[in-house]
């Protein structure tokens, strides 16, 4: 069957250096330890060595030598890669560090024979202990060189292999240019001072303040509305954030225009402008869809993995937890390929959007997810020179009588994963607990529609951690594996990567009843998780050397097939909390169906054989993926309703408009139930976007 192709569009700010997705793409496989190999044992290999000048001026008659490095610099490490990249991991490391008072130095290292990529950095610190095969230099790095050749049996100079008989001169580490935010902290609102990005950088030791700023990588954001160049301008001027090669694109997601501004601009807006002032070197998407429905949230990150462009995506949207979508499948699909999820974990407490009334006891999906990382909010006040660093929960409604609190909670419908098992100090051993992190939710300067105002809530809290994300995984050189669970590494390797937020508590009850109340405690909690963390210390805690050394992982929530059987899925959503029932729809009219398959062994075959179920059926396909994980589908509500042994409604959202929406029970049949991760019929809106304006 042929495969439809989604039509896109791509917009590109003023700013940008091109349109394009960004980023490589590639996906480096971490590594589990660092050593050199015993000779043989990848085949011949060859030592070679090179003259280290560790001295302020350059000398020319210092022929292969390094030619300057920092007089600071207490070590010096290489490590080789096989072939033409860093791609995986090193196979041979070595490390020389200087003797007091000592200006030259040597460094030897064996590199098997063959086509070999090195790269040559000098440290602030000494070797990660005596020294020599297996050891890398500490600290930061203060200058690197990478260069690829051709290891032969008679080699034995570095740079002469390595950079055709040159002298070899170390310079600032790629994307670590010295780029560091030093603008305004604050800037004055009509309300007041709000904080920007050179603030939340300095105040949480963001890589950028190290020259890590984000270069090579590519943020993702997920969202209903476009933002204004001109708002984005703004934004970044007014915190002097500087300028570089990185590109900003909108792209289409299910037809939507990429170029409109909707009624969720502000939130596009905070997103975008909070990552690009704190991570000036990653590059952008937006990838833009025409409403918060469940299918186009689902294409949206499917279209994100198969696209292979972003190492980090941010949704700053929330809804009650439910079983209506597969987007669980699509998740571990993109944590697999090392792409890292971070979404907000709401704005009312321990209760969730849904609908009319707004607000129902629970915690907001998709932070609850355990393939993506929760993020909560903790107070600060610039008026009363609160700093961001307040180890605070954000609870406005309690400070203020109005206003919003930091999402957290436990899932009802996930159970607990690995890297949460055994985990003291939080509120469940049975289920997932939100959030994993925390960090500011309270007056952010925000740029929308040409004006400055403050905005409050873990929509902002979001995607700071996903600017700082681009950061660590530039820093560590790759993408790393289980991106939630890393967080939980770092935190069992050094409790002070992390802030503890230790006062404060998320209580919503005055205005939902039955929400419960998680309080801060000493370490980790359900209202702030590990605390707020420390960008440089978790990049250095994970990435010693800038080599990743991770702690192995079980896979989360691996899949299998389904049963042979039809499956019963339940309603869980009321209708009528979300707009007006305007009764059945008519047999002939189209109704939309999203198919999410099961990740595994033989997806393709699988794929081929939903395919020809629903054609059978008398669906007519709208869309499939690469990687064959989403199925769209359309067909008259007569067909949809007997397939699927359901009935479907239509709904009047108000703004949102006409609807479609299931009211009833499901059955999955037993030709596509072994295979279907979940089913989504119509799109109803059932995600809430949109930061707190603060008005305190």
């Amino acid at each position: 069957m042929k495969t439809l192709r989604w039509v896109s569009v791509c917009v590109v700010l003023s700013l940008c250096a091109a349109c394009s997705g960004g980023g490589s793409g590639s996906h480096v496989s971490p590594v589990t330890s660092v050593s050199s190999p015993a000779p043989g044992s990848l085949g011949p290999t060859s030592t070679m060595s090179i003259t280290i000048v560790r001295t302020p001026t350059t000398s020319s008659a210092k022929r292969r030598g390094i030619q300057t490095i920092p007089t600071t610099s207490l070590s010096v490490d290489a490590q080789v890669w096989e072939g033409s990249s860093t791609s995986g991991s090193p196979v041979a490391t070595s490390c020389v560090a200087f003797p007091a008072n000592a200006t030259t130095a040597t460094l030897s290292v064996a590199s098997p024979q063959g086509q070999a990529t090195i790269q040559i950095a000098a440290w602030s610190g000494t070797c990660s202990s005596s020294g020599g095969p297996g050891t890398t230099g500490t600290g930061a790095i203060l200058s690197e060189f990478t260069g690829t050749g051709t290891v032969l049996a008679s080699s034995t100079d570095i740079g002469t292999v390595f950079n055709s008989g040159n002298a070899i001169a170390l310079v600032t580490p790629a994307g670590g240019t010295g780029t560091i935010l030093v603008g305004p902290t604050t800037v004055t609102t009509g309300q007041g001072p709000a904080w920007g990005a050179p603030g939340v950088a300095s105040a949480f030791n963001y890589p950028v303040q190290s020259g890590f700023d984000g270069t090579g990588m590519t943020v993702a954001i997920v969202i209903d509305s476009s933002v204004a160049t001109s708002d984005l301008n703004a934004y970044l001027t007014a915190f002097s954030i500087p300028t570089t090669s990185r590109s900003i694109t909108f792209e289409s997601v299910d037809s939507a225009n990429a170029n409109a501004v909707t009624a969720d601009q502000t939130e596009a807006a905070l997103d975008l402008e909070t990552i690009a002032g704190l991570a000036p070197g990653a590059n952008i998407i937006v990838y833009v869809i025409p409403g918060l429905d469940d299918i186009s949230i689902g294409d949206a990150y499917n279209q994100i993995i198969t696209d292979g462009h972003a190492n980090v995506v941010n949704s700053s949207f929330g809804g009650c937890e439910g079983v209506d979508t597969g987007e669980s499948s699509i998740f571990a699909t993109g944590t697999a390929a090392k792409i890292a999820f971070v979404a907000s974990s709401g704005d009312q407490g321990s209760a969730c959007y849904s609908g009319t009334p707004l607000y129902s006891p629970g915690v907001n999906y998709p932070a609850s997810d355990p393939n993506v990382i929760g993020v909560g909010g903790t107070d600060t006040n610039t008026f009363e020179s609160v700093p961001l660093t307040n180890p605070a929960v954000w609870n406005d409604l309690v400070a203020f009588g109005s206003g919003g609190a930091g999402g957290g909670g436990v899932s009802t419908e996930f159970t607990i994963p690995s890297y949460q098992q055994g985990v003291s100090g939080l509120a469940s051993s049975a289920n997932r607990n939100v959030p994993d992190i925390a960090g500011p939710a309270a007056y952010a300067a925000l740029y929308v529609g040409g004006a400055l105002s403050p905005i409050d809530g873990t929509s902002w809290s979001s995607p700071q951690f996903a600017a700082e994300l681009s950061e660590i995984y530039q820093y560590c050189k790759t993408a790393l594996t289980n991106p939630v669970s890393q967080l939980y590494t770092a935190y069992s390797r050094s409790s002070a990567n992390f802030i503890d937020v230790t006062s404060g508590n998320n209580s919503y009850a005055l205005t939902v009843p039955g929400a419960a109340t998680y309080s801060a405690l000493t370490g980790r909690d359900n209202v702030s998780g590990l605390g707020m963390p420390k960008g440089m210390n978790v990049a250095q805690s994970l990435c010693p050397g800038r080599v990743p050394s991770l702690a192995p992982v079980a896979q989360l929530n691996p899949a299998v097939l389904g049963p042979s059987a039809p499956v019963l899925v339940p309603l869980t959503t009321n209708v009528a909390a979300y707009g007006t029932d305007m009764g059945e729809r008519a047999t002939s009219d189209l109704t939309t169906v999203q198919f999410v398959l099961r990740n595994v062994s033989g997806i393709a075959a699988n794929e081929q054989a939903v395919l020809a179920a629903l054609t059978s059926a008398g669906f007519t396909i709208t869309k499939t993926f690469s990687n064959h994980l989403v199925i769209d589908a359309s067909a008259p509500n007569a067909t949809v309703e007997g397939f699927l042994t359901t009935t479907v409604h239509n709904v009047n959202q108000g703004a949102l408009g006409a609807r479609i929406a299931r009211v009833g029970s499901l059955t999955i049949p037993a030709s596509v139930a072994p295979y279907a991760a979940g089913v989504t019929v119509g799109n109803l809106v059932r995600m809430k976007a949109g930061p707190v304006v603060a008005a305190r």
